[in-house]
């Protein structure tokens, strides 16, 4: 497809929703009151940043996240403005043994994240910088800016770059565990479009990180820069737009007597790789005309309803239903993930995958937001990049899938994680894959280490080697932890 950006998306969703640990130990038993929190960490940051501790007027607001069941229950939540703020928050603690955890755009859903219990938020909203050098080849970005945020000052500069497709993701949240885009054929994953960073490790300390400085962290955090340290602002690459901005989304949706079929099309196009709907996408850069020739196979299935829209590349989110005010990015739900990654559909797991979903969800309403996605993205710049220059584990997966669970009432907790593993584990049996792998930021919780940073023995030496020189004590250990 050369220049040609090509995405396939599948869903499957009700109909009705589509019409819309690792715990650390810690040296000290003396733990400050939540009080003193306030009281003694206040003093140590700028006035611009916010503290807030539970019980304030505005702790539920700045704490919440776009899924519940997994949230961390802070006793406190700062947003710093400087990356010097950010700096006396870990110091502060270090100091008083206490758990902490950056927030980006507050999306993860991974069970480790319960391991802040009792501890410190540190919420990066107020660190948005958005800077264009002068070279026009790279943007100077705040850790804390949201993928959407990115992708509107891009836009409003006649440049474009990988951002995370769903506009209130954390960017930098994205990127550090490689970070898959609808630009990545042209260009790469998240991760590769990073050039320097501003890291705030473990002791608190804050270094810079690039090709030519600390390069060993440069390398660890393109892939699994969660284990590592706080992005506090970072050079990004950006590239023009092009002359013809035009986007195609094309969607079919089917019943599931299609199911076999449908898969069976998608594992040729891709060349190896109420009752619930099948959705499927094409999602492709060009001309309505150049994608035609993918279409036929998908409109002789029968779909019950079809959809073509044209739109730039900044109305994609919108398009897809991930835009920042979307029912996608609305926040407070209960919410559960189960990813694994294939290299082709197995049309025997799809359909007993899609049966086991279909009788979720026909057996309790609560469950009828859920979804099941299959996402496969173009992967020449992907499979470009050498596997040894960052730490990204999978540039050799041809699609991402995750079970997405999300309800309301805590009392079915149980029942959507057995039912979100049973359908996991049917689809990475259907596989074949004896080392299957997961995308970072789809992650459950339960993944072993190698299942998201990959069976190279001396990619997990050199990781767990890094981990202990930068993070002996495992502070950051809540988010996809390197053990």
């Amino acid at each position: 497809m050369e220049r040609l950006t090509l995405v396939l998306s599948v869903a499957i969703a009700a109909l009705a929703y589509f019409a819309w640990q690792q715990t650390t130990l810690f040296d000290s038993f003396f733990l400050p009151s939540i009080r003193d929190v306030k009281a003694e960490l206040s003093q140590q940051l700028s006035q611009s940043s916010a503290l807030y501790i539970r019980g304030d007027s505005g702790f539920e607001a700045a704490s919440e996240r776009w899924e519940n069941y997994a949230a961390p229950q802070y006793q406190a939540l700062v947003e710093p403005s400087t990356e010097e703020d950010v700096q006396a928050v870990v110091k502060y603690a270090n100091e008083h043994s206490l758990p902490f955890l950056t927030v980006g755009g507050g999306h993860a859903w991974t069970t480790k994240l319960k391991g802040a219990e009792n501890g410190i938020g540190i919420s990066l909203r107020k660190m948005k910088k958005t800077e264009m050098n002068t070279d026009g080849k790279s943007a100077r970005l705040g850790g804390g800016l949201k993928s959407g945020e990115a992708e509107k000052f891009f836009s409003s500069h006649g440049k474009r770059s990988l951002t995370g497709g769903c506009e209130c993701t954390g960017m930098m949240g994205v990127a550090l565990g490689g970070g898959h885009g609808l630009l990545q054929g042209q260009y790469g994953l998240l991760a590769d479009q990073i050039l320097e960073a501003r890291l705030v490790l473990a002791n608190s300390t804050a270094v810079t990180v690039s090709a030519d400085e600390n390069p060993d962290l440069y390398w660890a955090i393109r892939g699994a820069g969660q284990n590592f340290g706080i992005v506090t602002e970072y050079s990004y690459k950006v590239y023009d737009m092009p002359p013809v901005d035009n986007w195609v989304v094309m969607t079919f949706i089917y019943t599931n007597d299609k199911i076999e079929e449908l898969y069976r099309e998608v594992n040729a196009l891709t060349k190896n790789g109420t009752d619930p709907v099948v959705i499927q996408r094409l999602i492709y850069e060009g001309l309505l005309a150049e994608v035609e020739k993918y279409a036929p196979p998908f409109r002789e299935l029968g779909p019950i309803f079809t959809n073509t829209q044209e739109v730039k590349y900044s109305g994609l989110s919108e398009a897809l239903g991930y835009a920042e005010d979307s029912v996608g990015c609305a926040r407070g739900s209960l919410f559960q993930g189960f990813p694994i990654t294939l290299q082709k559909y197995s049309l025997q797991a799809q359909r007993a995958a899609y049966e086991k979903f279909d009788n979720l969800l026909a057996n309790n309403e609560d469950f009828r937001r859920s979804w099941m996605i299959f996402e496969g993205y173009s992967h020449q710049a992907v499979r470009k990049v050498n596997e040894e220059e960052t730490s990204v584990a999978d540039r050799l997966g041809n699609y991402i899938t995750s079970t997405s669970i999300m309800y309301s009432k805590a009392e079915n907790n149980a029942l959507a994680t057995r039912a979100g593993a049973e359908i996991r584990k049917i689809l990475r049996d259907g596989s074949g894959e004896k080392n299957a792998q997961v995308y970072i930021g789809y992650g459950t919780g339960d993944e072993k280490t190698e299942e998201i940073y990959g069976y190279d023995e001396k990619r997990i030496q050199k990781l767990r080697e890094l981990k202990k020189l930068y993070d002996p004590k495992g502070r950051f250990s809540f988010y996809a932890p390197i053990v």
